[in-house]
């Protein structure tokens, strides 16, 4: 009889860590174990923002960079639009970045002042990082700017580009608002 309940013990126990742990695993697929993340200052995030970002049921992928004239005219927009709609409260925007250098990704973030984070490309002179480059694989576009809203699973529910057809930021950030609506 111990025995039994002892067991039942341990089973509800599995099932409710397997369903904390659920929650707790958004964004696995684009998150990986350790991304290589980090702010306008080069400094990586601490850990407690990356669990905050894996609590987050919608994430933003921002492809732009420095020498991208629409993207200057887009970040400023973003930039708003982020701060008048909770971003870093209830959604997260991550660059990644077009420039060919890390460094170059470092000072358009600062001089744009870019409150969110971004992919580690890599080192001056060295291949990409290989986390990078499967996030450019998977989520990028052959337009720059391009925006790209993930759900929990990290599957695309709106991007700047259907097909070979862009159709800019503004489709993407109003479906992120249409399924927040009055949440």
């Amino acid at each position: 009889m111990l025995r039994s309940w002892l067991l039942l013990v341990v089973a509800i126990f599995t099932l409710s860590a397997a369903e904390q742990d659920k929650e707790a695993n958004y964004h696995r697929t684009l998150l990986g174990d350790a991304p290589l993340l980090f702010d306008q200052t080069g400094n990586r995030p601490p850990a407690k923002y990356l669990a905050y970002l894996s609590h987050q049921k919608y994430l933003l992928l921002y492809f732009g960079g420095s020498n991208c004239a629409p993207c200057k005219k887009l970040t400023p927009e973003l930039i708003a639009w982020y701060n008048a709609n909770g971003g870093g409260k209830n959604f997260e925007i991550i660059l990644v970045g077009q420039d060919f250098f890390t460094d170059d990704i470092k000072a358009y973030m600062k001089d744009t002042s870019m409150p969110w984070l971004a992919f580690e490309k890599g080192k001056k002179f060295e291949k990409a990082d290989p986390h990078f480059e499967q996030i450019k694989e998977k989520y990028g576009s052959k337009y720059v700017p391009t925006l790209v809203l993930l759900d929990e699973n990290d599957e695309v529910v709106a991007r700047s580009d259907v097909g070979d057809k862009y159709v800019g930021h503004k489709p993407v950030l109003k479906k992120y608002l249409d399924l927040t609506k009055g949440k």
